[in-house]
């Protein structure tokens, strides 16, 4: 995955927010842009699915209220769970 943007963040969480499975969706997005880097990496152009390598990139595929909203609890709860597992599995 390349390095973590708070612009993807907030997209990533969003997406998570809507997700009756929040840890399998962090858990999947987070797998999905690692393999994306990859391909990407490997290929020189964009996973043809998972988009670019970044958390957003990943996050943008799925459908729901991606645009900017207030903060409210499903988001902040979905933020720091996102935050959390970034931390304990991703960034050194």
């Amino acid at each position: 995955m390349r390095p973590v943007q708070l612009a993807d963040l907030e997209t990533a969480a969003r997406v998570v927010a809507i997700s009756p499975a929040r840890q399998a969706m962090i858990a999947m997005l987070c797998t999905q842009a690692e393999q994306a880097d990859v391909y990407r990496m490997a290929h020189g152009k964009p996973h043809p699915q998972f988009g670019n390598g970044t958390l957003m990139s990943a996050a943008l595929k799925y459908d729901g209220p991606i645009a900017r909203g207030p903060c409210n609890k499903g988001f902040l709860c979905s933020l720091a769970a996102l935050c959390t597992y970034l931390a304990d599995n991703h960034i050194s």
